[in-house]
């Protein structure tokens, strides 16, 4: 029985997270690197290449597992040069029990390469265009199954539609965001200006405060004070978030852990806004590798829009729960609130890039900020809300264990 064939759930699985990348708002890059992780998983193969064809019709290599790091854009082939080369030219898929003895066989300048046998290699294509190829090797020499070849061709298919919506949204993305900086500018300004009149009202509570001896009207300046420089702060942060370009350092993190810090870091505005934090964790779930800074923005954005999604004077309850997902190879952080909802008319909207549902009260960066930082750690992000009744977010997340 293949390797394919004995995991058919997996396949599937995985064929449905590429499936995913599609309309991502992740660098073409990271996809990349991401179906390369995934391919190179279910078929159970130590290397994983692929190469984009360049305007100079050379096939560069884009991402790959196995191969060194330096070789990510160096190591090339002109068409019709080596297997990729040939691939690329002839548009056909080649499964080779031993590439080294192919007359087509040119190595690239790698150890690694060297010690590899097998060789399955298929051409990525939109309509008629080749923009690409994909390889798998293993190091033994080795028949690929029909199974095999079929589910690397469809992998293949999917790459390439993946790729062609990401360049899609690459070009446009540089021109969608200068127009959406010149609309919303003047509304990212303007919240701008009311914190800064807030802190201007704090601060002359502390000092009247102060030369009066009243302590607690000193008190209260500086609680205002700590509101706006918190929004502030927020603020800085999500703009950063989305504008960087993704510089993941990844590391084993206790999820629970970081939850738990992170409602405790919220305290004071629940307790302002009359709300109940309520942690419901799952003390099975295992370290999960994520980058420590940028997903713990993730859990303070959503649970502090949670927080703020309670009506003035009311209070609610704020769950924020974690489970792992049997059989699925993933995590689920979700964070539920009983607060106003979002309208059903705007609920497509809420992660574009300045859309707020809180009016002049929000700048629309965090959702936006919060689904990229999701996606670029190869989770996914979805919610579900009923206005009057509350909303619930759910953000997926890979273990990256292979059961």
């Amino acid at each position: 029985m293949t390797t394919v064939r004995k995991q058919v759930p997996r396949v599937l699985e995985g064929l449905l997270q590429i499936s995913n990348f599609v309309g991502s708002v992740m660098l073409l890059d990271d996809i990349l690197d991401h179906i390369a992780r995934i391919t190179s998983d279910i078929m159970q193969v130590p290397v994983c290449s692929i190469y984009l064809m360049n305007e100079e019709k050379e096939l560069v290599l884009r991402s790959n597992v196995g191969f060194e790091r330096e070789l990510l854009g160096v190591a090339r082939f002109a068409l019709g040069e080596g297997i990729p080369g040939w691939i690329a030219l002839e548009n056909q898929t080649i499964a080779l029990t031993d590439a080294t003895t192919h007359p087509r066989y040119k190595p690239i300048d790698s150890a690694i390469e060297l010690g590899c046998r097998a060789y399955l290699a298929a051409p990525l294509r939109i309509q008629e265009e080749i923009i690409g190829v994909m390889t798998a090797r293993k190091t033994e020499v080795y028949e690929f199954s029909r199974d095999e070849i079929l589910f690397f061709e469809t992998v293949c298919k999917q790459v390439a539609i993946v790729i062609e919506k990401a360049r899609m949204y690459e070009s446009k993305l540089t021109v969608e965001r200068l127009a959406a900086v010149a609309i919303s500018l003047s509304g990212v300004a303007h919240y701008i200006k009311n914190v800064l009149l807030t802190m201007k009202g704090g601060e002359y509570l502390v000092d009247n405060g102060l030369a009066q001896g009243q302590l607690e009207r000193a008190r209260e300046g500086w609680s205002v004070l700590k509101r706006a420089n918190r929004k502030i702060r927020g603020l800085v942060e999500n703009m950063l978030n989305f504008s960087r370009q993704s510089q993941l350092i990844l590391r084993p993190v206790n999820l629970n852990s970081m939850v738990i810090d992170m409602l405790r870091s919220l305290e004071e505005l629940a307790h302002e806004r009359g709300v109940e934090l309520v942690p419901a964790l799952d003390g099975g779930i295992d370290e999960v590798s994520v980058d420590p800074e940028s997903f713990y923005d993730v859990l303070l954005n959503l649970t502090t829009n949670a927080i703020e999604a309670m009506p003035e004077g009311r209070g609610g309850k704020v769950v924020v729960r974690t489970s792992r997902l049997d059989g699925r190879h993933q995590l689920l952080i979700e964070v539920i609130d009983n607060g106003t909802g979002i309208p059903l008319e705007i609920q497509d909207r809420v992660f574009n890039l300045f859309f707020s549902t809180k009016g002049k009260r929000g700048t629309g960066i965090g959702l936006a900020a919060t689904r990229k930082i999701v996606e670029e750690h190869g989770g996914t992000i979805e919610f579900s809300s009923t206005p009057g009744a509350g909303t619930h977010f759910k953000v997926y997340m890979p273990t990256g264990r292979n059961e």
